[in-house]
């Protein structure tokens, strides 16, 4: 497993990524609940730009369901990055799993983008499958921990019997 992101340690790493991602995403879904309140708009906005649309009504309802699909991924993310965070801090290998399950269906799912959009993500996909790999280092060795320090205690209720 791994030890360090690039140089520096995986807690550190991890409390640097959850603040960043619950930030950023918190910050992301203001513009999506303000673009709700303008759907009409946005349709008109396309309408102008030349986007050929038989059916205003679908489009709006279209719209307003992109809208609000990214309200919700914005607001997993926001969920999984304080996992991330807290568990790094409590040393809590579970709560690191919300983050490592989304990292890997992001990571996926930008893997199956690749082949649609063209190879102009594979920098962001090849870091972000490294930042899994550290975080995913760090569950095993917080996990790794925790079960030594239970075995430790268990070993002192029940000290070792001699006859």
């Amino acid at each position: 497993m791994v030890e360090k992101f690039c140089c520096f340690r995986l807690e550190s790493t991890a409390k640097f990524f959850g603040w960043l991602g619950s930030i950023v995403s918190a910050v992301l879904i203001i513009p999506c609940i303000i673009a709700l309140v303008y759907v009409k708009e946005i349709v008109d906005s396309l309408i102008k730009q030349g986007v050929r649309i038989e059916n205003r009504e679908d489009a709006e309802n279209i719209v307003t369901i992109v809208l609000a699909l990214e309200i919700v991924v914005f607001a997993v993310n926001v969920v999984t990055h304080i996992c991330l965070l807290l568990g790094t801090i409590q040393k809590r290998h579970n709560l690191l799993l919300p983050w490592l399950i989304a990292g890997g269906i992001s990571i996926v799912l930008s893997i199956i983008l690749m082949f649609f959009i063209g190879f102009s993500t594979v920098i962001s996909t090849a870091f972000n499958i490294y930042l899994w790999i550290c975080m995913y280092s760090l569950y095993k060795r917080i996990k790794t921990e925790k079960e030594q320090s239970h075995y430790q205690a268990c070993t002192e209720y029940f000290p070792k019997q001699t006859v």
